[in-house]
């Protein structure tokens, strides 16, 4: 009689190769599951045990996760990224326009990862603000809240190293705006300038530093924060629970309307993926620009402004702009009514004296 796809897979699990690798063995029963979490390198971070109304939408609203989901989707895209870049001043901008137009859907990583940037840095703030207000910082968990802190300044430090790598006007003077506001910083200041850039201006030096920091340094430092972060989650107890907390993560009996919200929470999350599909979409469509490459000597008015403002500003300027033209319109005729009535004054002089004479 022919085994089954299940028997086969107790026979491997049963083996000497799988037990020499999962030391745990095989059981459904919650010893051995327990045990399949603690013995696993990568699961024992994690809580043997979640109560059922801690994994709720409600509770979290999944921030945490979508934040690592953001940080995967940076390293997965970044990583190809890394290939066709290079982190020298003159070719670095070359490169940026290479992705745009040359390599086969660069255009699609580049706006990715860009797009997963700015949504990591909401989230992260976005999580902080949650876990603020729920009072999940007090103990035993300020150890996790001051790791907390810690990863959103990685996280700050990741998206300003990136800000550079396009190397073009838009990059080098928002480096170069804020170089010099970490520069007047008292006593300190200086020293700090010149760490961050390896020297005393933005150039080659910055370029390659900002690199080794942006592909390095800081995604080594996250990973690392990131794993005490979910460590400390299982030593201080699991996610946060307390009294004072809605009744949807109390550890009290579940009720029929409560049991409703699990399904509501599935609903919204199907529905966030409509979303998450219009956010690839704009992958392809909005892009990541660059308004010329970086050059010292000349400030570009655009450059100098920060990207939120640009829109804001040329809307401005067209309604300056449609005002100056309304105001003008508005001389013009006031200027041919007038010439109108001292024509018309001057006729009627005229027609007097004739009159007259």
């Amino acid at each position: 009689m022919a085994k089954t796809i299940d028997q086969h897979f107790d026979n491997l699990r049963g083996s000497r190769v799988w037990r020499s690798i999962f030391r745990s063995g095989t059981g459904s029963s919650t010893l051995k599951r327990a045990l399949a979490v603690q013995q696993n390198v990568f699961l024992h971070l994690f809580s043997t045990k979640v109560r059922t109304r801690m994994l709720s939408f409600s509770a979290t609203w999944y921030l945490g996760t979508l934040t690592l989901g953001t940080f995967l989707i940076l390293v997965a895209t970044g990583i190809p990224l890394m290939f066709y870049y290079h982190p020298s001043a003159p070719q670095a901008y070359a490169d940026t326009k290479d992705l745009q137009f040359v390599v086969s859907s660069g255009l699609f990583l580049r706006n990715l990862h860009r797009w997963s940037a700015h949504v990591m840095v909401f989230l992260v703030f976005a999580h902080m603000f949650k876990v603020f207000y729920r009072g999940a910082y007090r103990a035993p968990r300020e150890f996790n809240w001051v790791i907390g802190v810690i990863l959103l300044l990685v996280t700050l430090l990741l998206s300003y190293t990136g800000y550079l790598l396009p190397w073009d006007q838009l990059a080098y003077w928002a480096i170069t705006v804020g170089s010099n506001i970490a520069s007047a910083v008292p006593v300190m200041g200086g020293k700090i300038h010149f760490l961050l850039l390896g020297g005393n201006a933005v150039n080659a030096n910055a370029l390659l530093r900002f690199y080794v920091l942006h592909c390095m340094i800081l995604p080594l430092a996250a990973m690392f924060f990131v794993a005490i972060h979910f460590w400390r989650i299982r030593k201080d107890g699991g996610l946060y629970s307390h009294g004072s907390e809605p009744a949807t993560v109390r550890e009290d009996k579940v009720s029929a309307s409560e049991g409703k919200l699990g399904v509501a929470a599935r609903d919204r999350i199907a529905s966030e993926g409509g979303r998450v599909a219009q956010v690839l979409h704009a992958s392809f469509a909005v892009g990541a620009s660059a308004i010329g490459p970086a050059e010292p000597r000349h400030a570009d008015a655009r450059a100098e402004r920060n990207f939120f403002r640009v829109a804001a500003d040329d809307v401005a300027n067209d309604l300056m702009a449609w005002r100056d033209a309304r105001l003008l319109w508005r001389k013009i005729a006031f200027d041919d009514m007038q010439i109108g009535a001292a024509d018309a004054a001057g006729a009627h002089a005229q027609k007097n004296m004739s009159s007259l004479g």
